[in-house]
Order: structure tokens, then sequence, then C-alpha cells
């Protein structure tokens, strides 16, 4: 005869079997989701300032006013809690090919948040570049 231990394992066992199912299904299913996020950036202004910053001479700050138009609500669906959604600045300088900084961020925790429409947006963390110049 069965005793507790064997019927609590064979339970435990049928339940991870219909775990892994569930989760191999949603693993198959996710990828064929549809999604169209489009999102719109024009830049109005960028002013480039320069100044001596903790004595190491003249630097360059830059400061960029830009206009973001997004629509990212077909991201959201059952398998999405939340986005993390950046405005990212690339530039090439004689010394780095690739230099990146963030203008913008902001965390989306629902579908109404995803339609975004900000106007004269100011960059949220500084614009500087690891050398003295963006030239």
């Amino acid at each position: 005869m069965y005793n507790l231990l064997q019927r609590a394992n064979a339970i435990f066992a049928f339940a991870m079997t219909v775990t892994f199912g569930v989760l191999g299904a949603i693993a198959i299913v996710t990828p064929f989701l549809p999604s169209s996020p489009s999102a719109q950036i024009n830049v109005k202004d960028i002013q480039v300032i320069s100044y001596d910053y903790m004595g190491r001479g003249d630097s360059e700050f830059a400061f960029v006013k830009l206009n973001l138009d997004a629509d990212l609500t077909s991201l959201f669906n059952w398998n999405t809690k939340q986005l993390f959604v950046s405005v990212v600045a690339e530039y090439e300088t004689n010394s780095h090919d690739i230099n990146q900084v963030v203008l913008w961020d902001s965390i989306i925790q629902s579908k109404e948040e995803a339609l975004i429409k900000v106007s004269d947006l100011h960059n949220e963390y500084n614009f500087v570049d690891i050398t003295t110049s963006f030239r």
C-alpha cells in the first residue's frame, strides 16, 4: 500500500509536470504576440555651454530640448508588467568610436501610461563628453 510520503511525492511530481508544461507553452507562444510600437523624437534646440568644470579646464555641457511622441501600448500583454523606456544620444569623437548618454528615461507600469506625448522635454541627466569638447 502507498504511504503518505509516496502519495505526496506523486502529487508534487504531477504538479511540477503541469507547471513546466504551462511554462513551456508560454515560452512558445510569447514570441508570436503581435507588437508594433512607434516613437517619434524631434530635437527642438541644442545648447552647448563651455566652462571650467572641477578645475580641469574648459568642458562642454549640452542641454537638449526635444519633443517625444510614442505609442507603446502594443507592448503590453498578459506577460508584461512594466517597461523601461529611455532616450539615448549616441555620437562619435576622435578618441572614442561610440559614446552614449541617456537623456531621459521612465518606467511605464500600465497600458494607459504607454501613450507618451511630451513637449519641451529637457535632458534629465548631464550631457557631458568624456573629453573636454564635443568636437
